[in-house]
């Protein structure tokens, strides 16, 4: 809300300016006292003063409008301007009066209304940016009751079957391409032979989702326990042959992973 003019800054640097630093005690109480007057009578630091002056008389506490002119030549800021007509009249300009006078409440308002507005803003975004991280996948199957076979393959293949919703969505936001699945089945076959997955039976296992989101495929296994897994039966990869099939399916099997006798159709009976 605009201010109205209700008032006159004196700003604190007037105590230091070295040129009001020249007026008397007396001197600097009027210049106060005619900033007051142009901002109510003026127009943006500028009044017509004829003889008799008699309301600045009265605020300088003196008795001629001569004397009120002595006065206010005293003013570094302020110029004197005989203006021609049939009175004795002066312009007085205050130097610089809408610089350090000027009423920008308006101003003030507009940015602060803008400043609402962009915080509006701020907070509307981060509200869409949260609904777009609530978009994500069900935690039960797609449609048709399963899953992505790659994702299948993964979570029979690992040994902690905790949080399969969890775990989906987290496999769903990296996207693996079919080189990166071969990459995560291969390091779960390592890392399940692990000292660290293989104590207190399985205790210290990840949940599936948190192995995945944390990309813990990247981690580096000691040699030692590389060497568990060294093994030159292709079954020894993979629990059952299903587990196998579902790889398969997926294209994670590498070729001296293949298992041929487990990839023959099982014959039915008639």
């Amino acid at each position: 809300m605009a201010d109205q003019g209700r008032w006159f800054k004196l700003w604190v640097t007037a105590a230091y300016d070295p040129d009001l630093g020249s007026l008397s005690l007396e001197d600097f109480a009027r210049w106060c006292l005619f900033g007051v007057y142009l901002k109510t009578h003026g127009t943006e630091g500028s009044v017509s003063l004829s003889d008799p002056a008699l309301p600045v008389q009265n605020l300088f506490r003196v008795s001629s409008f001569e004397c009120v002119l002595s006065v206010l030549r005293k003013f570094p800021n302020c110029a004197l301007h005989p203006v021609t007509n049939s009175t004795v009249s002066y312009k007085v300009e205050w130097a610089n009066w809408l610089k350090y006078q000027g009423d920008f409440s308006s101003d003030r308002v507009k940015r602060h209304r803008e400043k609402v507005r962009e915080v509006k803003r701020s907070k509307r975004r981060r509200e869409e940016k949260r609904g777009e991280e609530k978009k994500r996948p069900p935690s039960s199957p797609p449609a048709g009751g399963t899953y992505p076979a790659p994702f299948e393959a993964f979570w029979t293949d690992y040994p902690r079957k905790e949080g399969k919703g969890a775990a989906l969505r987290s496999w769903l936001r990296l996207r693996p391409t079919q080189d990166l699945g071969q990459r995560i089945l291969n390091a779960v076959a390592v890392q399940r032979q692990s000292e660290q997955w293989l104590k207190d039976n399985g205790a210290f296992i990840p949940h599936p989702a948190t192995w995945l989101n944390q990309r813990r495929w990247e981690d580096e296994v000691r040699g030692a326990e590389r060497t568990k897994t060294a093994t030159p039966d292709p079954k020894a990869r993979w629990k059952s042959q299903e587990s196998y099939l579902i790889a398969l399916k997926a294209g994670a099997v590498v070729p001296k992973e293949r298992v041929t006798e487990w990839e023959a159709p099982t014959k039915t009976d008639p």
